[in-house]
C-alpha cells in the first residue's frame, strides 16, 4: 500500500516545558489534578472532532539533608540518677 496524499502541519512547537507545572497529578476520592492536552478540530462540513490525552506529572526534588546526630538528655529532678543517651542514625 502506498501513500498517494500527504498532509501534515507544525500548527506550534512540540515543548510544553513553558507550562507551569507546579502540582503532581493526584487522583483521590473527592478530587483529581490532572494535566491534559485537548485537541479539537472544527468542521463546518461534518462532527467536530474533541480528544484529550491526559499527562502525568511528578515532580522529583532532591532529597532533604538529615541530620544523623540525634543527642537525647534526661536529667533526673531531684535524684543523683541522670541519663544521657547518644543516637546515631543509618
Amino acid at each position: 500500500m502506498q501513500n498517494f496524499y500527504t498532509l501534515s502541519a507544525a500548527i506550534e512547537g512540540n515543548s510544553y516545558t513553558k507550562v507551569d507545572k507546579q502540582n503532581e497529578t493526584y487522583s483521590g476520592i473527592n478530587v483529581r489534578l490532572r494535566y491534559f492536552v485537548r485537541l479539537v478540530v472544527l468542521r463546518s462540513y461534518a462532527v467536530n472532532i474533541f480528544k484529550e490525552v491526559d499527562m502525568v506529572v511528578q515532580n522529583v526534588y532532591p532529597p532533604p539533608d538529615l541530620n544523623n546526630n540525634i543527642k537525647m538528655e534526661a536529667l533526673g529532678t531531684g535524684t543523683p540518677l541522670g541519663t544521657i543517651g547518644h543516637l546515631m542514625l543509618r
